[in-house]
């Protein structure tokens, strides 16, 4: 997303109230012990059930990631980056598979041509003194640095990090390419549709050839409908953007002998964004047919107003929501932050119908909600603190792996007598959310529960007309963090598990 700029105060109090670091936090180590069947569970004292129907199929899933961008530099200036990269994206941490980049505007020189800088020297230690000294007087270089180490450690270890899909949007042009001569503000020039183009391909084939990897998609814009700010923008309408896709990108892709996917949209407001990339499709309905992805942003975004981009959808595109946080002053109370991410997480899946979903900033310094992870603020920084959003997220991540597809679940009605002799239908509670997710390559399936009610809620689990086996779940409330249980059957070969109060709750398991 944005850039910030702290006062120098922030200098100043970096480590001294550097309080809940990363050591406070529970993530297991991988479980040794197996999860098979062996042994009889007492018979449930309930016939509440959450049932998996796994023949009413929805979107695939593609993956769930983070953005570092315009805060690599941080991160790279961290002593314990390694731990920081470890807890997003290898299996003991969130095993995030996208990451989301930047294509710089920075390569850009003042006599109108770019060096993308590829044979920089980028694997330096956190505390080298050039990365150090001035470190605020030439941000933009050490960003580019920062994003080359990232890049380099991930691709370098693919049996220790889960990324498959690497995603790179432009904030901006280089100045010269555009109307206000700079990163900031004003849009493309018609003349420089072209050469654009070029570099966004020459960007992807530099990089692919430099970390020997392939990048899986490029967006032109990021952010399309913010013609001002203080951090790098280009303006584009709807029409000009699907035309330089249609026109220029993909040619100027092809042309290098590149596949990469195309993004079209991200536009800051998620339901505007829907109408966005609407409007692009109508103005040129080609860009449908070369690009491959559909994607908005969800900031100042609520729950109810999520909605699925249906002509995407219709026109044979996949749907992510490429950035969202939120820029509302530091709260990582479990309730206010894990409970409400994970429902909005659920949102997007269920009522947005997203394939993808892409946190905004992974780690960085922050006094408001943006990062997953707060670093400190001190360079070189030393220590690093995991929020309750980041648990909350893993709930998705680290269970519902990309290729699965996500399922229908019904609650069960259950039938009681009153008092009085009449029969009385119940529900679970409306503070109680949940989706279904189906791997078919290896026949796993996995819920994930959110209990917002200040008291726990028991209910059996079914997949109607199969039978689970290996079922454990993965529960995180105030006090815990993904802590796993297993559950056998009954000798009526009913399971049962208990929702903790003000909890989440990710169920996993076998089809049989």
């Amino acid at each position: 997303m944005k850039k910030r700029y702290y006062l120098l105060l922030l200098l100043v109090i970096s480590v001294v109230n550097f309080s809940c670091s990363h050591s406070t936090a529970y993530i297991p180590e991988p479980v040794p012990e197996s999860f098979d069947d062996d042994g009889i569970a007492m018979e449930p004292t309930t016939s509440a059930v959450l049932r998996v129907i796994p023949t009413e199929v929805y979107q695939e899933i593609d993956g769930f990631g983070c953005a570092f961008a315009e805060w690599s530099h941080r991160i790279y200036t961290n002593t314990k980056r390694l731990e920081v990269v470890e807890a997003l994206f290898s299996e003991n941490g969130l095993g995030l598979n996208i990451f989301r980049g930047e294509a710089f505007p920075h390569y850009g020189k003042d006599d109108g041509t770019y060096d993308f800088g590829l044979n920089a020297h980028f694997n330096r230690s956190a505390t080298d003194p050039y990365l150090i000294n001035g470190f605020w007087g030439d941000t933009a270089l050490r960003v580019r640095l920062g994003q080359m180490w990232l890049v380099n450690e991930i691709t370098s270890n693919p049996d220790k990090y889960k990324v498959d899909k690497f995603l790179f949007s432009t904030w901006s042009p280089p100045g010269y390419m555009k109307t206000s001569g700079k990163p900031d503000g004003g849009s493309i020039l018609p003349e420089k549709k072209k050469e654009f183009a070029n570099y966004l391909a020459e960007f992807v084939k530099g990089y692919e050839e430099k970390f020997n990897f392939e990048v899986y998609a490029i967006s032109p814009t990021n952010e399309p409908n913010t013609g001002f700010g203080s951090w790098s923008v280009c303006s584009w309408t709807p029409e000009s953007l699907a035309n330089f896709i249609v026109d220029d990108l993909r040619p100027a892709l092809t042309a290098q002998g590149l596949k990469t996917n195309i993004v079209l949209g991200e536009h800051s407001w998620w339901a505007a964004g829907n109408k966005y990339v609407d409007n692009a499709i109508a103005a040129n309905p080609e860009v449908a047919k070369v690009s491959q992805i559909a994607a908005g942003h969800g900031y100042f975004t609520s729950d109810a107003a999520i909605v699925p981009y249906q002509g995407a959808v219709d026109a044979g595109l996949k749907v992510w929501n490429t950035e969202f946080s939120n820029t509302s002053t530091k709260d990582v109370g479990w309730v206010k932050d894990a409970l409400t991410w994970a429902t909005t997480f659920e949102r997007y899946l269920e009522a947005g119908n997203v394939n993808g979903l892409v946190w905004w900033a992974g780690a960085r310094p922050a006094l408001n909600n943006e990062p997953l992870i707060y670093l400190e603020e001190a360079i070189p920084s030393t220590d690093f603190e995991l929020t309750p959003r980041y648990h909350a997220l893993g709930h998705f991540s680290k269970f519902i792996k990309a290729g699965s597809h996500r399922v229908g679940i019904e609650a069960s009605q259950l039938s009681t007598k009153s008092e009085e002799g009449e029969e009385e239908v119940e529900i679970f509670p409306s503070e109680l959310s949940y989706t279904a997710y189906v791997n078919n390559e290896n026949n796993t399936f996995t819920i994930v529960a959110i209990n917002r009610l200040n008291g726990p809620i028991e209910t059996l689990v079914e997949i109607e007309g199969e039978e689970i086996e290996n079922m454990r779940i993965y529960s995180s409330t105030v006090g815990t963090r993904w802590m796993h249980k297993k559950v056998n059957p009954s000798l009526t070969g009913a399971r049962s598990l208990m929702i903790p109060a003000e909890g989440i709750v990710t169920i996993t398991g076998k089809i049989r």
